[in-house]
């Protein structure tokens, strides 16, 4: 080898020693991957919190209805679990989502009892009227019995069940489906989807898996999908009141669990109860809002941004006094 060509290897070696090398770094993958799953979550957040609720809480339930349980342990503490997914699920999701500013226009909501004193008349009295009158009438004539029941248990049950999934269904899911529809198609999904949730609990607690048993869980999701649109109907006409969807919610699992009709004709005749004021109701304030004030904006092509930030969905409602409940 000669001189030269000896200086000119020197040369090609340095420069590679000294030339610097890039590698692709490990994390970078994992750091897209978070962002992909919440870019997907912003697109889709609806169908994402849907998948998730029910995933997590069949996840929980599924095993007690297997056992045909639920009261005993561990069975309860899945029944707990599952029933708190609703709620859970909106909080992560709102947080990852909006941030700071969205559970703070979540958890203000949930915490404003201030209300006109009408609004807190419907919550308290149109459920339990209509229970009363399905069971009473036939009662009256002669065609069934009625019995009245009432338990500490389940005033407590009402209680922690409406705190455990109100800040989800009506906090989370219904702002967000009323943004691309409107808001009597939205609570009918959501009263269906409400509804169909709980079939693994209703089986854990005894519902026969039997075309019997099938005709009574589909006669309370239509049951479930009309109490939805009352929902939104107290909701949209509250701005946004969580609040009083906790009191509502816990008012109707009181109120069934109470008054019972003794057969077939008081739980028909509350269906029909039921879905005839629906239908007043859709007639007077209008499907597309449920309300006759200046209430959120609904229906496609109409979002605001405060769909998904959580915060407050329209002006207060006007007139009326109000009442202020203090912790």
């Amino acid at each position: 080898m000669t001189t030269h060509e000896a200086d000119q290897q020197a040369a090609h070696q340095a420069l590679r020693i000294t030339q610097p090398r890039f590698y692709p770094s490990p994390m970078g993958g994992k750091d897209k991957q978070p962002r992909a799953v919440i870019r997907a979550l912003k697109r889709h957040p609806v169908p994402a919190y849907f998948v998730l609720v029910y995933a997590l809480s069949w996840a929980c339930w599924i095993p007690a209805a297997i056992a045909g349980t639920w009261l005993s342990f561990p069975f309860i503490v899945f029944v707990m679990a599952g029933l708190a997914m609703p709620g859970l699920v909106g909080i992560v999701l709102t947080a990852l989502l909006t941030g700071k500013a969205g559970l703070a226009g979540l958890f203000g909501r949930l915490g404003r009892a201030r209300a006109p004193l009408i609004w807190y008349a419907v919550v308290l009295l149109l459920i339990p009227a209509l229970q009363l009158a399905a069971a009473g009438l036939p009662a009256l004539l002669g065609l069934a019995t009625i019995t009245f029941t009432f338990s500490g248990i389940a005033v407590l049950g009402g209680v922690i069940s409406a705190l455990l999934e109100e800040p989800g269904w009506r906090g989370f899911a219904l702002p967000r489906m009323q943004a691309r529809r409107p808001a009597f198609t939205a609570s009918l999904l959501l009263g269906a989807l409400w509804g169909t949730w709980h079939l693994p609990l209703w089986v854990a607690k005894g519902l026969p898996l039997t075309a019997a048993g099938l005709a009574v869980f589909l006669f309370t999701v239509v049951l479930i999908s009309g109490w939805a649109v009352l929902f939104t109907w107290v909701y949209n006409n509250t701005n946004g009141n969580l609040f009083l969807m906790v009191v509502l919610h816990v008012v109707i699992d009181i109120a069934t669990a109470a008054i019972q009709p003794g057969n077939w004709i008081g739980s028909a005749l509350l269906l029909i109860l039921t879905w005839a004021t629906v239908a007043l109701v859709v007639v007077r304030a209008g499907p597309a809002r449920l309300s006759r004030s200046g209430g959120p904006v609904l229906g496609p092509g109409r979002r605001r941004d405060h769909r998904h930030t959580g915060q407050s969905p329209a002006r207060p409602a006007t007139g009326g006094r109000t009442i202020t409940t203090r912790p």
